[in-house]
């Protein structure tokens, strides 16, 4: 089949129905935009992020209660309360502090 014979209807088909275009090329343009800002916002935010990792230092410990699983999704629920006063006195025992 010739590309005249493919070419010639769309370009009529398009001509027809103008409103459909005129949506069709809204929709694209409104999904670029949405896909250019959300990245800028990402890469606008990552050095700040970055920033704030680096103010924690490398003296952080984080403690929680509760459990987790060997992949690391938590299985304990919200207001867990398995550390006791002991346990913050053995960690502060046994934590050098600097």
């Amino acid at each position: 089949m010739p590309l005249a014979d493919v070419v010639r209807p769309a370009v009529s088909t398009l001509m027809r129905h103008q409103l459909w275009r005129a949506l069709t090329m809204l929709g694209i343009c409104i999904g670029v935009g949405v896909s250019i800002c959300g990245v800028a916002v990402g890469e606008g935010a990552s050095p700040e992020i970055d920033e704030q990792i680096q103010s924690l230092g490398d003296n952080l410990i984080w403690i929680e209660a509760g459990s987790r699983k060997a992949n690391g999704v938590r299985t304990g629920i919200h207001g867990t309360k398995s550390l006791l006063l002991s346990d913050a006195k053995a960690i502060q025992e046994q934590v050098p502090w600097s």
